[in-house]
């Protein structure tokens, strides 16, 4: 595994931005729902690309295990960035990391979360955040100290 730390954030927020072609592909599948051994009870399994996405977001140190993500998820920071589309405009490398957790973290409790989060469009609005942070600390006209 990446030892974050020794990753830039410029690098990490690229290690999202590479996703947004493929998840904004036409016809790209993040997953599926199918029904397990009793009726009635359905598990969502993640495309090849879906499940490589979760593992680099956890190599890339995007999931924050000191973040508390319930608590954090009602906040109306939270709940902002998932109602409002031009919230996440503004959004801070920190904020995408929180959210990522709370998804990620969420979706082992219950199951299709994070399917949700990009059928909603909040995981491709995630990555092309991290795109335009990444353009600005290129440019310089951002100044991203915050560290996981």
């Amino acid at each position: 595994m990446i030892e974050k730390a020794l990753l830039p954030l410029k690098d990490r927020l690229h290690g999202l931005a590479v996703y947004l072609p493929l998840f904004e592909a036409c016809g790209f599948s993040f997953g599926h729902r199918e029904e397990k051994d009793n009726p009635g009870i359905y598990h969502y399994t993640l495309s090849k690309s879906s499940a490589l996405f979760i593992q680099s977001v956890y190599e890339l140190g995007w999931v924050d295990l000191e973040c508390d993500w319930e608590a954090w998820a009602h906040t109306s920071e939270a709940l902002r960035l998932c109602d409002e589309p031009l919230a996440m405009r503004t959004a801070t490398a920190k904020q995408l990391s929180h959210l990522l957790t709370a998804f990620i973290l969420e979706d082992r409790v219950t199951d299709g979360i994070l399917a949700a989060a990009f059928e909603s469009g909040l995981i491709v609005a995630i990555c092309r955040r991290a795109a335009e942070l990444e353009v600005e600390i290129e440019k310089g006209t951002k100044q991203c100290h915050w560290r996981f």
